[in-house]
């Protein structure tokens, strides 16, 4: 069992507290996520606590994170700072901010791969057992499925990244069949946002041959998913009223029991459209969650820090995603596949570049990445045909 590798590989030490660091970070956001858990975050401020840890983890490992990750995410910060300065809105700017720090968490920790397994399984496990509660009982009634069904899916999200990274062939069907439990209860959610990027991670992860994943294909995927959440809206603007967008909505409805395709969020997108145009170099220094939630990535960055802003943070992400891939870690390629992927979902949600704290998951797969790349550096050869080496 892993409790019996964890101990092989380790030597037979004691089991280190740092696999049940992400477990317990994703129960410690999941508690944040309700209206107990809110009210005790806000009132305590434990919500500001927990970024400030993020951001002090991210000073103390700053010399382990890649050079231009770093210039990449000190120019967004002071550009980002500047632009609030306008608007005076500095507490969703920190907590914007402060979330992109999470990248640090696993960067050079003393992780070895079975423990990371471990912690993968058991991070997955929880995401798909909130998601059984909230379909089977009445203990999340009151839960926003959106939220719910997002929170959780990016824990559940690790189980691809597992699947791909174990040798044994009775695990890995083990594995499989825990993605197809975790698309089911996804898909019972009736989130079709988390179903997409499930569906578009587990053919990028588990489909597609890691091989066929050249850096240049990685970077165009990457490219894709960083503008859906600008090209989507607009393309849809235009043909909304055409009769595919009338078959797909009446087949969307029938599988979903929703009547409309993007519930909604169209008239949104026509409204932030409209909102970003006044500031739409700069944007406003304010955050759009004190008006109105975009459901976009792009609507909300642009709103707030401007296309600048945008750019910058699209430029961060490529620095990063590029450090994490530059040196052929297999690791990495999925952690960055997966990440990809999510970017898919900002074109109907925005958990990403947010003023929400309770958004880290996705983060903790470029940090994994991260450590694959600092600490392989040029034995990747050697640690590809190695599963057990330490990371």
């Amino acid at each position: 069992m892993f409790y019996d590798e964890i101990k092989t590989e380790t030597n037979r030490e004691k089991i280190r507290i740092k696999i049940f660091y992400l477990p317990i970070l994703f129960m410690l956001f999941f508690i944040g996520q309700s209206g107990f858990g809110k009210g005790l975050f806000q009132n305590m401020g434990l919500d500001f606590i927990l970024l400030i840890v993020f951001v002090l983890i991210y000073i103390r490992k700053i010399k382990f994170i890649p050079p231009k990750v770093r210039l990449t995410h000190i120019v967004l910060i002071l550009y980002t700072l500047i632009i609030t300065i306008i608007g005076e809105d500095y507490k969703n700017w920190f907590v914007s901010i402060a979330t992109l720090s999470v990248i640090a968490v696993f960067v050079n920790m003393d992780i070895n791969l079975e423990e990371l397994k471990f912690s993968l399984l058991m991070t997955s496990c929880l995401g798909v057992m909130v998601l059984i509660i909230y379909n089977y009982t009445n203990l999340l009634i009151n839960w926003n499925p959106n939220s719910v069904g997002t929170f959780a899916s990016f824990a559940i999200l690790s189980i691809l990244l597992l699947y791909k990274i174990e040798k044994k062939y009775t695990k890995k069907i083990l594995y499989f069949l825990l993605i197809l439990l975790s698309a089911y209860v996804i898909f019972l959610t009736k989130n079709r946002n988390s179903l997409l990027v499930f569906f578009i991670a587990f053919i990028a992860v588990a489909l597609i041959p890691e091989k066929k994943w050249n850096n240049k294909k990685i970077y165009i995927f990457f490219i894709i998913g960083i503008s859906a959440s600008l090209i989507i809206p607009n393309i849809y603007r235009f043909i909304s009223q055409s009769s595919f967008i009338s078959a797909v909505t009446n087949w969307v409805a029938k599988i979903s029991g929703k009547n409309t395709l993007l519930s909604g969020r169209d008239d949104f997108w026509i409204y932030c459209m409209n909102l970003i145009e006044e500031n739409f170099i700069f944007g406003r220094g304010k955050s759009l969650y004190n008006y109105i939630y975009a459901h976009n990535m792009y609507f909300s960055i642009v709103y707030f820090f401007g296309i600048i802003g945008y750019i910058l943070y699209a430029i961060f992400l490529f620095s990063t995603i590029s450090e994490t891939i530059k040196n052929k870690s297999f690791i990495g390629k999925y952690c960055v596949l997966i990440f990809i992927a999510i970017l898919f979902g900002q074109i109907m949600e925005n958990s990403l570049f947010t003023a929400n704290s309770n958004i880290f998951m996705p983060y903790i797969y470029i940090s994994i990445g991260l450590n694959r790349k600092i600490r392989e550096g040029e034995n990747t050869d050697e640690i590809n045909n190695n599963i057990h080496t330490d990371i």
